[in-house]
C-alpha cells in the first residue's frame, strides 16, 4: 500500500470528522444566540408594556409557531411579519428569525439571507441583535463565501467588548478550514482555547476541533 495512498485516505477521513464535527456542533451556535434572544425579549418585554399587551404579543408568536408546526408556512410567515410592526423588540427578531429558517429550510437561502440583512440595518433594533443577525447570516452562508467574505461580515464583531466575539471567531475559524486554511484556523481556535474569557461550550469546540486538524 503506497504512502501517497495513505496520506489521501486519512485526508478523506479528516475531512468527514470536521463535516460530522460542524453538522453536530455548528447549530448550536445560533440555538444559543436565539435562547438568549428569548430571555431578553422577556425581560425587556415587561419594561416597555403593559403585562396585558406583552402576553397578547407573545399569544402572536406562539400561535406563529403552532402555524409552522401544523405546515401553514404561509399563515405563519403572515403572522411574523405582522409582528415586525409591534414595538417589542425580542419578538421583532425572533419574528425575523423565524421568517428566515422557514425560507432557509425551503431552499430559499436569499431571502433568508436579505431578512437577517435587514434586520442587522434596522434602526429600531439594537446592536446586540444587528450582531446576532451578521452572524447567522454569515453561517448560512459559510459554504459558499470566501474567507475573505466571511470576515468581511463578521469583523464588526470580533471587536473587544463585544458580545459575540467568540462566537464571531469560532464561525472565522471554520470558514478557514472551509476554505482549506487550516494554519489560520489553529491561530484562531488556539486563540479561543487560551483566551482565559472564552465560554466553557465555546472553548470546547475549539479544543475538539484542533484534534482533528492538527
Amino acid at each position: 500500500m503506497s504512502e501517497e495512498f495513505i496520506r489521501e485516505v486519512d485526508e478523506d477521513l479528516r475531512h468527514q470528522q470536521l463535516a460530522t464535527f460542524w453538522k453536530s456542533y455548528g447549530k448550536y451556535i445560533i440555538a444559543t444566540a436565539v435562547a438568549i434572544v428569548l430571555f431578553v425579549a422577556g425581560s425587556q418585554g415587561y419594561k416597555k408594556y403593559t403585562e396585558s399587551k406583552y402576553l397578547e404579543v407573545a399569544d402572536q408568536y406562539t400561535k406563529a409557531l403552532e402555524n409552522i408546526q401544523s405546515g401553514n408556512q404561509q399563515q405563519a410567515l403572515a403572522a411574523l411579519k405582522a409582528l415586525a410592526d409591534q414595538d417589542v423588540e425580542g419578538y421583532k427578531v425572533l419574528s425575523a428569525m423565524q421568517r428566515a429558517a422557514i425560507h432557509l429550510n425551503n431552499g430559499e437561502k436569499t431571502l433568508a439571507v436579505g431578512i437577517l440583512e435587514n434586520l442587522s440595518k434596522s434602526s429600531g433594533v439594537s446592536d446586540f441583535y444587528k450582531d446576532l443577525a451578521s452572524l447567522q447570516a454569515a453561517t448560512i452562508l459559510m459554504d459558499e463565501a470566501t474567507y475573505e467574505e466571511t470576515t468581511a461580515r463578521l469583523e464588526p464583531l470580533l471587536e473587544r467588548g463585544n458580545e459575540m466575539r467568540y462566537l464571531a471567531r469560532e464561525l472565522l475559524a471554520m470558514s478557514a478550514i472551509q476554505n482549506g486554511d487550516t494554519e489560520k484556523a489553529k491561530v484562531l481556535l488556539r486563540e479561543l482555547s487560551e483566551d482565559l474569557e472564552t465560554p466553557e461550550q465555546v472553548k470546547f469546540r475549539a479544543n475538539q476541533l484542533l484534534t482533528v486538524i492538527e
